[in-house]
């Protein structure tokens, strides 16, 4: 039983990842000349996306377990569990996104300098 704010949430992000994507492979073929290679490039890019951001839940699960030892999957109270031996899912979750977020950022100033 979700509430109607988080639906619309949800769909707006759905949107917004759309537009990103459309973004980056329209700003990657004008840079590239519209080329056939930048043509196979920018699909090469977009299949990396999507298998980055398929695979980054079970990446963050498995950083959020080895830090605090709580799963980002398994609650829905972002209280803490009773025996105190593990982590809350709010602990769980920003050890989960925190380090992935880092280094996306990073990896973007990174490639900064190769860009106008």
């Amino acid at each position: 039983h979700r509430s109607h704010l988080f639906a619309a949430a949800l769909i707006a992000s759905y949107c917004i990842d759309v537009v990103r994507g459309a973004c980056i492979f329209a700003s990657m073929m004008t840079i590239l000349g519209n080329k056939w290679y930048a043509l196979k490039g920018c699909y090469l890019v977009i299949f990396l996306t999507a298998v980055c951001s398929s695979l980054s839940p079970y990446i963050g699960h498995s950083i959020a377990m080895d830090t605090v030892g709580s799963s980002i999957f398994g609650r829905v109270t972002l209280d803490k569990p009773v025996g105190g031996a593990t982590g809350s899912l709010g602990e769980a979750i920003l050890w989960a996104v925190g380090p992935l977020a880092a280094a996306s950022y990073l990896l973007q100033l990174v490639t900064l300098r190769f860009f106008n």
